[in-house]
């Protein structure tokens, strides 16, 4: 597995990443090691996104048989050996979550640690990032949380209705100071606006702690719902999440597209 994340890095893998594959390597499953996690679409639990800074990635970080209930304690644990511990208590929506949470890594060396979010009260937020997420369509639910502890920036992950008009994104375009990301996406995306009709999305929306600016926003959608046409970049390489983020001034629209490798059948 190694061997063909490398070949999608193009690179050696970053030291941190290397050590998890390892870990992962060495669990008592090794028939589903490779195939078992919600991280990607194959399974597979690791991905990497490579983009024009460098390369991104996301992992699991203790193989299948490891209790769900811990593994977000163990990421935290993962993150102060590295040297970036969460020095803030967790919001108890992510602190008391059973499952689903991951690490991930920046080509700048910053570290992430994602959690699924349990049901219980509204995230804490800044009012001004509230007013932003009481514009989004009536149905989007918050599905998972991103915090960096180097920078401070938290990032909560949405999952949208179904949208007959991509415009109904409009009001939380306009509350967080996106109005002109419209045109990028119009002008960038292939078919334009209409690319993301009757589309599963996906919107995030990120600040730093203590920031009064306005946040930052980006749209999700599988690749091969958005770009079903398309074929997947190499052999025994599957097309994860597409991530558009939202240019304030619609000058742009930075994509980038997470890569795993197909797990072979046993």
């Amino acid at each position: 597995m190694k061997a063909a994340l490398r070949a999608i890095a193009g690179h050696d893998l970053p030291p941190l990443l290397d050590d998890l594959l390892d870990r992962l390597a060495a669990g008592r499953w090794p028939e589903v090691t490779w195939r078992w996690s919600r991280l990607t679409p194959s399974g597979c639990p690791v991905e990497l996104t490579p983009g024009p800074d460098g390369l991104s990635w996301a992992a699991e970080v203790a193989p299948p048989e490891f209790p769900d209930a811990d593994r977000l304690g163990e990421v935290l644990r993962v993150l102060e050996e590295a040297g970036q511990p969460c020095l803030e208590p967790l919001p108890g929506r992510v602190a008391s979550a059973r499952f689903g949470a991951w690490i991930g890594g920046k080509p700048d060396g910053r570290l992430k640690v994602y959690a699924e979010l349990a049901d219980g009260p509204p995230y804490p937020m800044p009012e001004p990032i509230a007013a932003v997420v009481a514009r989004l369509p009536v149905g989007a639910r918050p599905r998972m949380a991103g915090t960096e502890p180097k920078t401070g920036k938290t990032e909560l992950y949405f999952r949208l209705p179904m949208l007959d008009d991509p415009l109904d994104l409009l009001p939380v375009l306009l509350e967080s100071g996106h109005a002109a990301a419209v045109r990028a996406l119009e002008e960038h995306l292939p078919g334009g606006l209409g690319r993301l009709r009757g589309r599963r999305l996906g919107l995030s929306v990120a600040w730093h702690s203590g920031s009064r600016g306005r946040p930052r926003l980006a749209l999700f959608a599988s690749a091969r719902t958005l770009f079903p046409e398309e074929p997947e970049p190499h052999p025994g390489v599957r097309r994860g999440l597409v991530t558009m983020g939202l240019d304030p001034e619609g000058l742009s629209l930075p994509v980038v597209v997470a890569l795993s490798p197909v797990p072979a059948r046993p």
